[in-house]
């Protein structure tokens, strides 16, 4: 479960290089991870999860295909001022798409 999570960039470097033996060997691995560009380097297949629930799986190609897009999420905390608003509200506004 997230393997990566708290390593350094070395030890994250040769964990992945492990990884990756290991697939190339045959061995099949089960992976967590919130890395998408990880996952997509390593996996042959993979599972979205929401709530504990499979909501898409098939291969990173495919999901990239079927799900894939650019999607901006902007939250406004609750003591924004009217004006920090609005200028959140133009920037999202000059955005292509």
């Amino acid at each position: 479960d997230e393997p990566t999570v708290g390593l350094d960039i070395e030890s994250r470097a040769a964990l992945w290089q492990v990884l990756q033996q290991l697939r190339d060997d045959g061995t099949t691995i089960l992976l967590s991870s919130h890395y998408l560009e990880e996952v997509d380097a390593l996996a042959d297949r993979l599972a979205i999860l929401d709530g504990g629930r499979v909501i898409a799986e098939g291969s990173p190609e495919s999901l990239k295909r079927d799900l894939g897009g650019d999607r901006v999420t902007l939250r406004v905390r609750e003591f924004a001022t009217p004006q920090e608003a609005q200028q959140a509200q133009s920037v999202l506004q000059q955005l292509d798409g």
